[in-house]
């Protein structure tokens, strides 16, 4: 004994050497119904016999049985084939599926057997019971070829034009045949009736390239797949859009979100495009013939959801059902049912003519809040030079307008570029968006982005208030004192009266009854005061 593990030779009791194992019996079995029996009969030959084709003379049971019992050493594999006759030439052709070396092989253990009956020349029994299997495929990704959809496979020789596949209609095309009990096949699925059209089953569900089933002994259905893949079809897609107004609401500084159950309910996924005018708006692909909920977030975290009112709620969100087209949802309010009342304002237009010569027929103001009318809207003079035109608008809405001096398009101003904005209505106009506020604007020079210039010294007599900038018109001094010629402290200097003016002995105005030199409501009040008096 060495230093490693060892096996002894196997001795039989009492003895140096192994025992002797008696022979097994070994019954052979083939079925002869599919062929015509040679007159010789049906023989056996292999190496357990010397390979002699009319050595070993099988027996017929009846019923296309024949049957031979033959005294091999155990544990042996015997190799052998079956003549229908006792001459080479009439031996079989094993298939290679069950073949060794041309032969039927059969591995032995220690104890009797008889041998799987087969059919002359087959792997398996003659006519074998056979069961139903339904073939299904979707081809609703593909356009499918003019000459339909065809299922090639092992149990029908490979040929791509036998078997046509049938359409039910949605894309799925189906196929039954009828295939051996307790097997196996390879098959798949032809867009067409030549391999070109064969598809390409992917590495995760094919077998030698191509898909398998395994049948059992009762009638089957192959579940759907779609062609070229392993599991069933995306379901085809349109496009829904979705529309949100959020004139209502403070929008979140991360903006308004999208979330449903096409996606999860993802609060965050699925940002909305803002239109401007406080809509916002978001296209995405969902499958179609189909029932989502969905709901607005204003932000992007569940605190924004928005609280869908009960008169249009489903489990407490919206709900769209998608067809077979494209969906474009209308415009709803924020946590309302229908669209957002709109808030109004009051916008108060001013423009300064003191550039101009101001035409006789008037300034007016022309835009898409009154439809474009060059006559409807003229603006009232304030003063200094400039008019003002106040109109109620809706808030957080964009509008476009121009001055014009007169009342007909030719009249109006040529906006500069600076200021000028290019839109549906052209591009040399204004442009205002209102927000939730009534607005003064600011006072703009007729065809400019800015105040007009004039004299910025309020101690000139030329001092205009409205001036944006000084253009060195402030030529006279302002004197303030008394301008009226009757009174007794009347300045011939003064171009400004101070209201100081003096007078002896009462007033001269006519109904001036209380003498303060001035006729108003007061010497009303004195004269209905005394009105009815009867004087001696």
């Amino acid at each position: 004994v060495g230093f490693a593990d060892e096996t002894i030779d196997l001795h039989c009791f009492s003895s140096c050497v192994a025992c002797d194992v008696p022979p097994i019996n070994v019954t052979f079995q083939v079925d002869m119904s599919d062929e015509v029996v040679d007159p010789n009969g049906v023989h056996i030959a292999g190496d357990f016999q010397g390979w002699d084709p009319a050595g070993t003379p099988m027996v017929d049971q009846g019923n296309g049985i024949w049957t031979y019992t033959a005294m091999i050493e155990p544990n042996t594999a015997p190799q052998y084939k079956f003549i229908n006759g006792n001459v080479w030439g009439q031996d079989e052709a094993v298939p290679g599926e069950c073949s060794v070396g041309g032969n039927r092989e059969l591995v032995l253990g220690d104890v009797d057997v008889t041998a799987d009956l087969v059919c002359f020349g087959s792997c398996t029994v003659c006519n074998p019971p056979v069961t139903d299997v339904t073939f299904q495929v979707d081809m609703s990704n593909e356009v499918v070829d003019p000459n339909g959809v065809h299922l090639a496979g092992s149990f029908q020789g490979w040929d791509p034009a036998a078997s046509p596949m049938v359409d039910q209609g949605n894309g799925i095309w189906s196929l039954t045949v009828s295939v051996a009990i307790n097997s196996n096949f390879e098959y798949k699925f032809i867009n067409g009736n030549t391999f070109d059209g064969a598809e390409n089953v992917p590495n995760e569900c094919a077998v030698n390239n191509n898909r398998e089933v395994v049948v059992g002994d009762m009638p089957m259905t192959v579940p759907v797949v779609c062609f070229e893949q392993c599991d069933v079809c995306d379901p085809p897609t349109v496009n829904v859009t979705f529309q949100v107004d959020m004139s209502n609401d403070v929008v979140d500084p991360n903006g308004v979100h999208l979330a449903g159950s096409f996606q999860g309910w993802d609060p965050a996924a699925n940002p909305m495009n803002d239109l401007g005018g406080g809509i916002w708006s978001l296209t995405l692909p969902v499958a179609t013939n189909a029932t989502y909920e969905y709901k607005f977030i204003n932000g992007n975290i569940f605190d924004g959801a928005e609280a869908v009112p009960n008169e249009c709620a489903v489990n407490t969100n919206r709900e769209v059902t998608v067809v077979e087209d494209d969906v474009v949802i209308p415009v709803v309010c924020f946590e309302e049912c229908d669209i957002c009342i709109t808030p109004q304002v009051t916008i108060t237009f001013r423009v300064d003519m003191n550039n101009v010569a101001v035409s006789a027929d008037g300034v007016h103001i022309v835009g898409n809040f009154q439809g474009w009318d060059p006559a409807a809207s003229e603006m009232t003079l304030l003063g200094w030079g400039i008019y003002e035109y106040s109109v109620v608008l809706d808030a957080n809405t964009t509008y476009f307008y121009k001055f014009i001096n007169g009342d007909e398009f030719g009249e109006d101003e040529v906006v500069p570029e600076p200021c000028a904005t290019e839109n549906g209505f052209g591009s040399n106009n204004r442009e205002l968006i209102t927000s939730t506020e009534d607005n003064l604007l600011e006072i703009v020079c007729y065809q400019e982005c800015d105040a007009c210039a004039g004299c910025t010294d309020p101690f000139s007599i030329e001092y205009n208030p409205f001036a944006g900038s000084d253009d060195g018109s402030c030529a006279t001094p302002l004197i303030e004192g008394c301008t009226y010629s009757e009174a007794e402290n009347y300045s011939p200097t003064a171009n400004e009266d101070n209201g100081t003016c003096l007078f002896d002995g009462g007033s001269s105005c006519p109904g001036d009854l209380n003498g303060d030199f001035v006729v108003n409501a007061a010497d009303l009040l004195a004269f209905l005061g005394d009105f009815g008096t009867v004087c001696n």
